[in-house]
């Protein structure tokens, strides 16, 4: 007598075959639940980033102005709010140039921009060579950064930072003050 394997059913009845129907395929369930993962990432994304509209004023300083500047310091050095001409300021987020919506007298306008990031840094062109350029904060009274130049000081760059207000001072001292 041959022997079977443990696997191998001695016999087959009629109950124990599955019946019913044979389901259809739910493609749309997956879709729908891709959809919504897709959405709430969204979300998610734009809240944590917290994008908002930004203003960056330039003001015109009589006296330089370092890293460790205070509100004193900047009354101190005579800023003063200056319309915007042939200078241009450029945001960066990542890799990613961005150029103001507007310019309106002493104030650039970026619209929609992530605030709450460390990936943003300004750049300042501008049509005369500086002595210093910093962007202050003029709500919590200091310097957020003192930018840096390029060997034709009309250039400036820095980062940002974390977590910043909604609106900057960007305080050029020229070349010629002081």
């Amino acid at each position: 007598m041959a022997q079977r394997a443990r696997h191998e059913a001695r016999w087959t009845a009629d109950d124990a075959v599955v019946k019913g129907k044979v389901r259809r395929n739910r493609l749309w369930v997956v879709l729908l639940l891709f959809g919504l993962v897709g959405v709430l990432s969204t979300w998610a994304y734009t809240r944590l980033l917290n994008f908002q509209d930004l203003q960056v004023q330039l003001r015109v300083c009589q006296e330089p102005l370092g890293e460790d500047a205070t509100g004193a310091d900047v009354t101190a050095a005579g800023c003063v709010p200056t319309d915007v001409t042939d200078e241009r300021v450029r945001l960066w987020h990542q890799s990613s140039p961005r150029d103001p919506a507007s310019a309106e007298g002493p104030t650039w306008l970026f619209e929609d921009v992530p605030i709450d990031t460390v990936a943003n840094a300004v750049q300042v062109d501008l049509a005369d060579p500086a002595r210093s350029v910093v962007l202050f904060d003029h709500e919590e009274g200091g310097v957020r950064t003192a930018l840096t130049p390029d060997a034709a000081d009309t250039r400036w760059t820095g980062t940002v930072g974390t977590r910043g207000p909604t609106s900057y001072w960007l305080l050029v001292t020229p070349a010629q003050a002081g």
